[in-house]
């Protein structure tokens, strides 16, 4: 009967932070200090500072709420032009002074920062070089930027992201998505430090393209799609692999793949090609490509090069 009682306060605790400044944790240590945190209130749609139990810290931050007053929790953003752009939007005020409050910014769902726009903002917006800030951003579904400095971004700090548009980005060669379950649109663009990339945690992918950007391309060698079974739309232009196997990939309904000179082997015998409304592999080294029915690709995909063929076995 005891645990029974304990199992339905913590489910209370969990559940009724809208409507109780003090959760509790029946089963903590109940010895916590009281802490700030800046609250979320979806009614209104705005922050507030609440003064909680400790015990109940961890489930305010599980639902995107983040410790400290929301007037006094600050971003820092050192790189003026992203600060600008910030400022632009109506997240900041002026003078720059390298930071925004965090309440500006934690609930905002949609961001494209510019890459290319010659200060169409009134102001230097363009040429973000440094992203130092974004990972405030912990409310984010779409996201896209270009032209940044980073060398490794991990996306951890945006679980609901959806849709992510990386331009052309001038030093990134590590891009964690790892824990980013909810992603359903990736495009990568002019890459050309990226070689490697795992997306077998993103099983709802939807949409992937790799394509060259500004004379820069996606260098990614190998990848792993056999657990992207949602994947429909695949477009690949310049991109270094070798080797791709698609044949988990049963919803797939276009696919484009040219400019690979590397690409050798190709597998699309996924047991639903005539669900494949567009197919095309210009541009490539090809030799076999594995479908269902020779017949049909033939008739109706474009194919090209002088050793490709269509064959129901290449001994993928």
């Amino acid at each position: 009967m005891k645990k029974y009682l304990i199992l339905l306060l913590t489910l209370f605790a969990l559940g009724s932070c809208e409507q109780d400044d003090t959760i509790i944790d029946a089963t903590a240590d109940k010895k916590l200090p009281k802490v700030d945190v800046c609250h979320y209130d979806a009614k209104t749609d705005t922050w507030k500072t609440l003064n909680i139990n400790g015990n109940a810290l961890k489930a305010h931050l599980r639902h995107g709420d983040f410790e400290g007053s929301c007037e006094e929790t600050k971003t820092d953003v050192p790189d003026d032009n992203f600060e600008y752009f910030l400022y632009y939007k109506g997240y900041d005020e002026l003078p720059l002074d390298g930071y925004v409050l965090t309440k500006n910014i934690a609930g905002i769902k949609e961001l494209h920062l510019p890459y290319d726009d010659g200060g169409s903002c009134g102001g230097p917006c363009s040429d973000i070089a440094d992203l130092t800030g974004i990972e405030d951003f912990i409310s984010l579904e779409v996201f896209s930027f270009g032209l940044t400095l980073q060398e490794e971004l991990n996306f951890s700090f945006a679980p609901n992201l959806k849709e992510l548009r990386i331009i052309e980005p001038l030093s990134l060669n590590n891009l964690n998505l790892s824990n980013n379950l909810e992603l359903t649109h990736l495009r990568i663009d002019g890459a050309k430090y990226i070689t490697s990339l795992d997306l077998t945690k993103n099983t709802k992918l939807k949409l992937i393209s790799f394509d060259d950007h500004g004379g820069a391309n996606t260098n990614i060698s190998s990848l792993d799609l056999s657990k992207n079974v949602a994947l429909e739309s695949l477009s690949m232009i310049f991109v270094p692999i070798s080797i791709l196997d698609l044949s988990k990939n049963v919803a797939l309904t276009d696919i484009l793949i040219d400019g690979a000179d590397e690409l050798i082997g190709l597998n699309v015998q996924n047991g639903n090609n005539t669900q494949i409304n567009s197919f095309s592999a210009f541009g490539n080294n090809l030799n076999c490509v594995q479908v269902d029915n020779v017949i049909y690709s033939t008739d109706n995909w474009t194919l090209t090069g002088p050793t490709a063929y269509f064959s129901v076995d290449c001994g993928f």
